[in-house]
């Protein structure tokens, strides 16, 4: 079945705190075969590019997602749903400071 109104879907991935709904049975299995492989992969482009260990598998999945779901957008975040112009803010861990 393929849902046209995304808010209407039973088709969702949660991962940590993400819930992410897709429209179809379809794109839904595509995003679970896609995201590990996906998330190693451009971690290891910004590991490489800022040379340094990154954690950022939530705006890596975030970016995975839109590249699947055609249909709509919807991702809650800690049960808050997200705008699709999301803003996302890194800081630096406090394991990264030098004692």
């Amino acid at each position: 079945m393929i849902y046209n109104d995304i808010n209407e879907s039973i088709y969702t991935f949660k991962y940590d705190d993400l819930v992410f709904y897709f429209s179809s049975k379809f794109y839904l299995e595509k995003f679970i075969k896609d995201h590990i492989n996906f998330i190693r992969d451009e971690t290891m482009k910004l590991k490489i590019k800022f040379k340094c260990n990154i954690y950022c598998d939530e705006m890596i999945l975030l970016l995975l997602y839109k590249k699947i779901e055609k249909r709509g957008f919807k991702v809650l975040y800690k049960n808050n749903e997200l705008s699709e112009n999301y803003y996302i803010n890194f800081s630096i861990d406090e394991l990264s400071i030098k004692r």
